[in-house]
């Protein structure tokens, strides 16, 4: 619960009510009606606020938003049926995926989660260039990057997910860290290209900003292994306040939109494109969420729990 969670911080930081109050009070211009009633209140679970206020709220006193969260329940059903339906299960995702050959029960193997560039560079290099070669879905300027080097600095999270039994590669996700203000300073128009050269290691010290830049999932059990890691990532971090993701998926994009994501940067003009401004239509764009907005959703919820699930099966 928010009440016992924002007690528990409290007394860990020696605050009392009132402390607490003016505490937030000068972190945020939202929180400037919050009084030591209104944080007795919340306490007593007499009242409480949205989940993205008290996101906003706990993000001020803790990194760690998971004994939060995870005190949410579990939803039931969640957007995420559908784009699991639409990518692996409808009949245009059968119909990728159909041969001639004879179609045998496929039984579920294990999928081991691995960080990327720290054992098999090369191969791992080779690999992802291949990716980006075959399905023209990278981010401008990935291609050229020294990824090693990015990787040793901790400026990067990037993870690769293989099938246990043919150690063939199954799907990756990559994204970079960069502080918040480098990119509010950098983005003057929709043509901009992110700053590689900008990007950072994390630190609990300061804003930061993860953006998620590369992805693939080849099955449902990749999915649910690949996203519940960048939740938990996110969740255990609420200092990295704004997530940048590079969307190619009309689907997916459409419900960041919804939930207020701004539309930073696009590229290439497509009358079927992921993301329409005005009236063009843009094969790729770059959009930026507030993470406290994004981590309140049912469907992260869920993943996060889906996290602990993947977890305790290792």
């Amino acid at each position: 619960m928010f009440g016992d969670y924002l007690k528990q911080l409290r007394n860990q930081l020696n605050l009392t009510q009132r402390e607490l109050a003016t505490k937030l009070n000068l972190a945020n211009p939202e929180f400037a009606s919050i009084d030591s009633v209104t944080i007795s209140r919340w306490e007593r679970n007499t009242t409480s606020p949205n989940a993205v206020k008290a996101i906003r709220v706990l993000r001020e006193l803790a990194l760690d938003l998971k004994p939060f969260l995870l005190s949410i329940p579990s939803p039931d059903g969640t957007m995420l049926d559908d784009i699991l339906y639409d990518r692996f299960h409808s009949q245009r995702a059968m119909l990728l995926t159909s041969g001639y050959e004879e179609l045998k029960p496929s039984k579920e193997v294990e999928i081991i989660e691995e960080t990327l560039f720290t054992e098999h560079v090369d191969a791992d290099l080779a690999r992802l260039k291949n990716f980006f070669l075959n399905s023209d879905a990278h981010y401008p300027g990935m291609f050229d990057l020294d990824y090693v080097t990015m990787h040793n600095d901790d400026k990067l999270i990037a993870k690769v997910y293989k099938d246990s039994e043919t150690n063939k590669v199954r799907g990756h996700s990559i994204s970079f860290l960069f502080r918040i203000e480098d990119l509010d300073a950098h983005f003057h128009n929709p043509s901009q290209t992110l700053p590689f050269s900008q990007a950072r290691a994390y630190s609990e010290n300061r804003g930061m900003a993860l953006c998620c830049l590369s992805r693939y999932a080849a099955s449902e059990q990749v999915f649910m292994m690949l996203h519940p890691t960048l939740v938990d990532y996110l969740a255990g971090r609420s200092n990295i306040t704004e997530l940048y993701y590079y969307a190619f998926d009309n689907q997916f994009t459409d419900y960041l939109v919804s939930l207020g994501a701004e539309k930073v940067a696009y590229d290439t003009p497509d009358k079927s494109g992921s993301v329409t401004i005005g009236k063009t239509s843009y094969r790729k764009c770059l959009l930026k969420v507030d993470t406290a907005v994004l981590l309140a959703q049912p469907s992260m919820i869920y993943l996060l729990h889906q996290h602990q699930a993947n977890t305790a099966k290792r």
